[in-house]
């Protein structure tokens, strides 16, 4: 099956541009998924084209450029992939992103065409107006392309910074409406979790829920091996957001008095100063900052629990499965986090959950897990990383969403 894949990536010099520029957040967890998406559809047989603009904040704001550079590129040694240049300036930057990415999709699809290669779908990966609005060109040029939307997040749920202006909430509201109205153009979905469908109407549409996805990589079949240590290390590896959790960790951490134990966390976001605030006033706590995720996923494997402190206080959290669990349960560290209304159930038997609301139950749960036997907590977090290798693999949750397009194409 012949795939344009239509996503913002990161590749070679492209991504040393994005990290030379972000001031703020970088979109490693959306980049890591698409590619689990891409090389797992290519092992099951799909051919693949990616079409790509990179996922960047905007100028001056959150990124130092005006102007994000094109790039000509192969992921695999023999497709031609683009990544499109485009005026990043606030408050227009979407005009440019559609003018260059819908010029650079008519030239790619007409040279596929050619080549006999038309896609049988085009793979759109985020709910983004822009996106859409060029899917639904390409529907208009080629209508029997099947165009398949990946949604990791619903838009209005995104971004929940509870400092956002006046202008950032209005121009949400404009891109929520021409989101709504490109959204029929849509022909099949990959959800995150089942509520998802109502919430952007579905209807008698197919999908497939894929939560996420771990690669498929030999040298994670290695089990961690715990070494015996008075330290008691908690680490939090993601966005530092208020309504993520991050003023509850600090909370529960501040009731834990054993001063064996050490906080450490990293990120970046809106709670930054609340983070550096609490390390000074408490020396067990660390921030680290934002971190690559090769620094990251070395943290997490010597770390004696990873948690999650999101509350299911909240209505986006029946749309949200956080990508962090994935990473925490394919690290073979314990994982502390609250159960969730859109994690499955099949989570249940590899996850401690927070049993309770306030900082005191999180901190108790977090105290629990570090004093448990080491090879108990070992072997429980082991067996977790096995679940996630054997069945939330890139190859076996790609396949489902190639199995859905072959049905309805």
């Amino acid at each position: 099956m012949n795939i344009l894949f239509l996503g913002g990536v990161f590749y070679g010099k492209m991504k040393d541009e994005v990290i030379e520029n972000s001031k703020q957040y970088i979109q490693y967890a959306a980049d890591k998924l698409q590619w689990n998406i891409i090389n797992g559809l290519e092992a099951n047989g799909g051919n693949i084209t990616i079409l790509n603009m990179p996922f960047v904040g905007v100028y001056p704001v959150s990124y130092k450029s005006m102007y994000v550079n094109p790039y000509k590129f192969s992921h695999n040694g023999i497709s031609d992939d683009v990544s499109v240049g485009f005026m990043n300036l606030r408050l227009v930057h979407k005009i440019f992103k559609y003018s260059s990415l819908s010029r650079q999709l008519k030239k790619c699809l007409s040279t596929l065409q050619k080549r006999n290669q038309l896609p049988d779908a085009i793979i759109i990966y985020s709910v983004d107006s822009v996106f859409l609005n060029v899917a639904k060109l390409a529907k208009h040029l080629y209508p029997s392309i099947n165009i398949c939307l990946v949604a990791p997040d619903l838009p209005e749920y995104m971004n929940l910074n509870d400092k956002q202006s006046l202008l950032g909430k209005i121009t949400k509201k404009v891109d929520l409406f021409l989101i709504d109205k490109s959204l029929k153009i849509v022909d099949s979905f990959v959800l995150i979790t089942e509520h998802m469908a109502a919430a952007l109407n579905a209807g008698t549409r197919p999908y497939t829920i894929v939560e996420g996805m771990v690669p498929l990589n030999t040298h994670e079949s290695e089990l961690k091996e715990e070494k015996q240590d008075k330290v008691k290390t908690i680490l939090y590896t993601g966005t530092l957001t208020k309504k993520y959790g991050i003023m509850h960790l600090l909370s529960a951490f501040s009731l834990i008095e054993n001063q064996d134990y050490r906080l450490v966390i990293c990120g970046s976001g809106e709670a930054e100063p609340e983070v550096k605030a609490a390390c000074i006033s408490d020396s067990r706590v660390a921030y680290r900052g934002l971190l690559s995720p090769e620094e990251i996923a070395v943290m997490q494997k010597q770390a004696t629990v990873l948690v999650n402190p999101r509350q299911n206080d909240n209505g986006f959290t029946k749309y949200s499965f956080p990508s962090k669990i994935m990473e925490y349960l394919l690290s073979g560290t314990a994982t502390v986090a609250y159960k969730l209304s859109g994690m499955p159930n099949e989570y249940d038997d590899y996850i401690f959950y927070i049993e309770g609301d306030s900082p005191k139950h999180m901190a108790d749960k977090l105290v629990q897990v570090c004093e448990m036997d080491q090879k108990e907590r070992s072997d429980f977090a082991g067996r977790a990383k096995n679940f996630v290798l054997n069945n939330k693999n890139n190859i076996v949750q790609s396949e489902k969403i190639l199995n859905m397009l072959r049905h309805n194409n």
